[in-house]
């Protein structure tokens, strides 16, 4: 089963990433945090205010030494694995599936796993061709599309597992950034959003050139 992920940056550029994010976030949204936590000490004043005396639990100095905190621990790292044959079965299936559906309904005969297949793939949504709710057939595009992505990007094709679950993915060479185009697709169309593929295409394209630029060096 392919997750949610759609583009991951794993160990010191994730962290860094997100020390980048949370402090933006803060700067932008100090409003925002002061309403919300203005609303979450009046809670607790209403909840203190209906909470009996008998309902509070005293700790002596004693329990409080031997009382056991819950602990929540990081979940473990991602388990990355080259496609043994039956991945890559699968892979090879969802794509004549796909070039049967753009022979039959689209009239294009072969896909070349590059740019060039583009617009056959979004004829796809634009025509209708493919239901909206139709997540398998979304997900099996999504596969053509991460072979662009693939062919044109310098990815691979690998297995990512985490405590979510087995993802298909794309890597670049054996660094921990990540591309997940399986569920590209189906997720966008869930949420109602367009699918407009050559701006998605664009977007990955600048993200991958984001993390390939400072690590280039070190994979050389």
């Amino acid at each position: 089963m392919d997750f949610g992920y759609e583009f991951r940056q794993d160990g010191i550029n994730r962290h860094q990433q997100g020390i980048r994010w949370m402090k933006t976030s803060m700067l932008r949204d100090q409003p925002a945090a002061r309403t919300f936590s203005a609303a979450l000490v009046l809670l607790l004043v209403v909840y203190c205010a209906t909470t009996s005396a008998s309902e509070v639990q005293v700790l002596t100095a004693e329990d409080l030494a031997n009382y056991q905190f819950t602990r929540y621990e990081d979940p473990p790292p991602p388990v990355i694995r080259e496609m043994n044959l039956g991945y890559r079965t699968i892979l090879k299936n969802k794509r004549r599936e796909v070039a049967d559906l753009l022979a039959r309904r689209v009239g294009v005969l072969r896909l070349t796993g590059t740019q060039a297949d583009i617009p056959a793939l979004q004829q796809l949504y634009d025509r209708r061709i493919v239901p909206h709710n139709d997540v398998l057939t979304w997900q099996a595009v999504g596969i053509a599309f991460g072979d662009i992505l693939a062919n044109e990007l310098d990815l691979e094709w690998i297995v990512y597992e985490d405590h979510r679950g087995v993802s298909k993915a794309l890597r670049w060479r054996k660094t921990d950034n990540f591309v997940f185009p399986v569920t590209m697709f189906s997720k966008r169309l869930r949420y109602g959003e367009a699918l407009d593929l050559q701006a998605i295409y664009d977007v990955m394209e600048e993200r991958v050139a984001g993390f390939k630029l400072p690590l280039e060096h070190l994979t050389r």
